[in-house]
């Protein structure tokens, strides 16, 4: 299931990322009055802040790069936290994504190292052609 959201769900999101997920290595995770803030900012620059219920991954994703190109956007580039996410990998080259770069070792987390994965899909025309206008707003 996905749908727009004003605040996501996010304290009962908090605690199972903070101690499972390798690409959230904020230490500590943000609280939710943190959260509420990073979404009002996005929300107040134009841009949608979407949630997706478990195994809503590829529709969100779907969305995402949807909504960018009704945007006129020409790039969009993805930022997979912990390289050995294969599935996330695996979803945005399916998605039409390129790996354009790994940087390694930038985060650790678990007593591990990550390293993290740059992809990134061209929308539309991409850099084939020039703009037709700057993208209003931005």
């Amino acid at each position: 299931m996905l749908k727009s959201s004003t605040f996501p769900p996010y304290a009962a999101f908090t605690p199972i990322m903070s101690c499972t997920a390798q690409a959230a290595s904020r230490r500590p995770p943000p609280n939710t009055q943190e959260m509420l803030a990073r979404v009002k900012n996005v929300q107040s620059r134009g841009f949608p802040w979407y949630i997706a219920l478990q195994g809503g991954g590829k529709a969100l994703l779907d969305h995402a790069l949807t909504w960018a190109r009704s945007q006129g956007y020409r790039q969009m580039i993805a930022v997979v936290g912990d390289c050995a996410n294969v599935a996330s990998v695996a979803l945005h080259l399916r998605s039409g994504f390129t790996e354009i770069g790994t940087l390694k070792d930038i985060g650790f987390k678990h007593g591990r190292w990550l390293d993290t994965v740059l992809l990134q899909c061209q929308l539309g025309k991409g850099s084939c052609t020039l703009p037709d206008s700057p993208v209003p707003g931005r």
